[in-house]
């Protein structure tokens, strides 16, 4: 299946969802590759008759990642700056990577403290919340991106109904129930085939999960919705019309969902297409075949050691600071 048609099924479910909603306002993470993909899901939007707004920090409106010249784009956030940038230098992403760490739980809360920062910065831009308004919106699509999770008090504050799509289901988020000893838990580091202290340890921390939410403040609502009435972050994605997530049926083990919570596949798969120019030249000249690996929407810096074993071993092509080196 294409990505063409997983989009379009995508939108459709969507749209089933919101029966006769005309203009939608899509909210990623302000971040590039959620902005493609957003973008991507906007323009099947349109194809299906809806207006569609796609909200876009400054920092990246001019980097012409929304090709579709009929989707509306919404400005903001020239105060946030960089912040690709402002990730890798919180978290020191890359020298850990490099070095083989693996991301605890302990090592993402400088992350998630930026990202709150910054999401109280969005929720307190009047200009931002004025421009959503006078694009009429009668529908959120709103990004399952846990360190964002306080811009759900936004459609609460505005009376505007919703759904959440990501790339995995959210079962703290979504109140699906599972059982930790035996499912994998998001950003836990272990096999499915758990050890006996691997499922006490999931178990343990299930039950704080459950208590205590890493991702959301529980003032939010208080702060930025005050003539609404209090509920958390959590009670709020439950009112979601919609649950999606990329998530294959056939190649991930059994999940239990909900019937609102819709499991798609992948939507990053595109039609096969002949290859040309230097590509074709490198990929024809490697005889041990080629491997493609993606390093999101960053520019990952290789470390010299790294780089000079890779290229010693194998045909190379780097996209390095976003300019390509054989």
């Amino acid at each position: 299946m294409t990505s063409e048609t997983i989009l379009r099924l995508c939108s459709l479910t969507v749209v089933s969802a919101v029966c006769l909603a005309k203009n939608v306002v899509l909210l990623p993470p302000p971040m590039s590759s959620y902005i493609i993909y957003h973008a991507n899901i906007g323009q099947a939007l349109i194809e299906l008759g809806h207006n569609v707004s796609l909200c876009v920090p400054e920092y990246l409106f001019n980097k012409e990642l929304v090709p579709h010249k009929s989707i509306n784009i919404i400005r903001y956030g020239e105060y946030l700056g960089d912040v690709q940038a402002k990730v890798l230098q919180r978290v020191d992403l890359r020298d850990q990577f490099w070095q083989g760490k693996p991301q605890t739980f302990l090592s993402r809360f400088p992350l998630i403290q930026m990202f709150k920062e910054l999401i109280n910065e969005i929720l307190s831009d009047t200009k931002f919340l004025a421009a959503i308004q006078e694009h009429n919106p009668e529908f959120f699509v709103v990004d399952n991106f846990m360190y964002i999770r306080n811009i759900l008090v936004l459609p609460y504050k505005m009376g505007i109904p919703f759904s959440l799509i990501g790339s995995f289901p959210d079962n703290f988020l979504n109140g699906i129930p599972f059982n930790p000893a035996s499912e994998p838990l998001v950003l836990e580091y272990s096999s499915y085939n758990k050890t006996f202290f691997e499922r006490v340890k999931a178990v343990t921390m299930s039950l704080i999960f459950l208590s205590h939410d890493l991702f959301s403040d529980a003032d939010v609502v208080s702060r930025y919705a005050p003539e609404k009435a209090y509920m958390t972050i959590r009670d709020i994605a439950l009112k979601a019309e919609i649950f999606i997530a990329e998530t294959d049926h056939v190649l991930d083990y059994p999940r239990t969902s909900l019937p609102n919570t819709k499991l798609i596949g992948g939507s990053s798969v595109s039609e096969a297409k002949p290859l040309s120019g230097e590509v074709k030249r490198f990929v024809e000249m490697s005889s041990r075949g080629v491997a493609v690996v993606s390093f999101g929407g960053y520019n990952i810096y290789i470390p010299e050691s790294r780089s000079e074993e890779t290229v010693l071993k194998e045909d190379v092509v780097i996209m390095y600071l976003s300019c390509p080196v054989c």
